[in-house]
């Protein structure tokens, strides 16, 4: 439970960070895609994210899938 806040709560801080240091912005991008991405393998390879009753995680998951199928779509 506590590497979905953690990365939740960085996803946030590197958000906050695209508007305040915008020459970096594309370096901020892209780490909150390698820690988004490692966090979903992470949690497919240790299987929690299919087990009965974690239903925080499948949330989680959904809000990914759908926030990246958006960023695909949209592009930069």
């Amino acid at each position: 439970m506590f590497l979905p806040v953690a990365i939740g709560l960085l996803a946030t801080f590197l958000s906050i960070l695209m508007f305040k240091v915008e020459n970096m912005m594309g370096i901020w991008q892209r780490m909150i895609f390698v820690c988004s991405f490692g966090w979903l393998l992470y949690e497919f390879s240790s299987n929690t994210a299919l087990r009965k009753g974690n239903t925080w995680t499948k949330g989680l998951f959904v809000v990914i899938v759908i926030l990246s199928a958006l960023k695909l779509l949209l592009g930069d």
